[in-house]
């Protein structure tokens, strides 16, 4: 079980949501082991349950907050305006083992589990899980699949209406900006914008595969 909101945006905090004789009850009540507080502001309160030794994280998107809060470490910077917050998360090699042995029981004999970059070295995780639950495991690079093939038409005039746009807006004296299609027209992004921030997943995508079991 996890809490979602526990205080106000007051440099000393909120006296009115300082309540850890509550918190106490509810986590000795309910078992709970993480908790988000969604508008930390300094993040006063989710500093009770860090301290704790809970699993605790503030998400604050006010500049002076993330600046001045006396526990920067726990609080993670986010703006609304790029949609909601989905937790960072580690994953948890048994945890994927006992999720494709289920699958397996339910009659679904393949599975597809897609690594990001960085995340890990996707050989060694397919030979731990073939260790542990003996099923045969294949590793693809994404990358190296995408580049065979013959282009197709699309991607020929795709790729020379992007030459062309870039080589144009060169003349014309455009820096620093990238090329995109949009609604099939040609578009232009500032570089600052494309580097700005990580595009995360929609919490609905996220919600529909755990449903799915993808």
């Amino acid at each position: 079980m996890s809490i979602d909101h526990l205080g106000g945006f007051i440099p000393e905090g909120d006296r009115a949501t300082w309540m850890p004789d509550i918190w106490g009850y509810l986590a000795l009540t309910y078992g709970i082991k993480s908790v988000i507080d969604i508008g930390a502001g300094y993040g006063h309160n989710i500093r009770w349950w860090h301290d704790l030794g809970f699993d605790a994280r503030g998400v604050e998107g006010h500049p002076v907050a993330l600046q001045e809060s006396p526990c920067k470490e726990i609080l993670v910077s986010h703006d609304y305006e790029r949609g909601p917050y989905v937790p960072e998360r580690e994953y948890d090699l048994s945890e994927i083992c006992q999720q494709l042995r289920g699958r397996y029981e339910e009659g679904r004999d393949n599975a597809i589990i897609i690594l990001a970059e960085g995340a890990g070295n996707a050989q060694s995780i397919a030979d731990t899980i073939k260790d542990a639950i003996g099923f045969e495991t294949r590793v693809t690079v994404l990358g190296h699949y995408q580049r065979g093939g013959a282009p197709s038409v699309f991607d020929r005039l795709l790729a020379s209406r992007f030459g062309k746009s870039a080589v144009e807006l060169l003349l014309q004296g455009e820096r620093g900006v990238m090329v995109g299609l949009a609604c099939n027209a040609m578009i232009t992004t500032p570089l600052e914008t494309v580097i700005r921030g990580s595009k995360r997943p929609q919490d609905e995508m996220v919600r529909l595969a755990e449903e799915l079991g993808i």
